[in-house]
């Protein structure tokens, strides 16, 4: 942790989550803890495969990792994510948020929540996962 990047942690409720490529692509070698978990929000499954958070009433069940390297870490998930690159209109924006762990303990976490910016077509072009959970979202649609 550094002024930079002041907490170490990350909350995930998709693709970077254990069993999906990302997780394994990006996340997997920097974990030095884990816990399910979940934050307040809305979840949506959004036309292009992937799920995206927004800030509300609602909850968001996904992942807490603790990771070492944050320095390396973040630079490479705001790629990932299509946050603050040059030239481009953010996807996602990376905030600190507080997550719960299943016991309740509370973490600050660093996660990507769909930009404000295009909320429109989040409402317009998405799927509103009502329980949260985009894992049994998926696994409800293969039925």
């Amino acid at each position: 942790m550094n002024e930079k990047f002041p907490v170490n942690s990350i909350f995930v409720y998709g693709t970077l989550m254990r069993g999906f490529n990302y997780h394994r692509r990006y996340l997997a070698d920097h974990v030095i803890g884990f816990s399910e978990g979940c934050i307040k929000g809305r979840l949506y499954h959004l036309k292009y495969g992937y799920p995206a958070a927004t800030g509300g009433v609602g909850t968001v069940k996904g992942e807490i990792y603790t990771v070492r390297d944050i320095d390396n870490l973040i630079p490479v998930l705001d790629f990932l994510e299509d946050h603050n690159q040059p030239g481009e209109e953010d996807m996602y924006m990376r905030s600190i948020i507080e997550a719960a762990d299943s016991v309740g303990n509370i973490t600050n976490c660093y996660v990507y929540l769909w930009s404000l910016l295009r909320i429109d077509e989040l409402e317009r072009e998405s799927t509103y996962i009502v329980h949260g959970d985009w894992r049994k979202f998926l696994n409800d649609s293969l039925i």
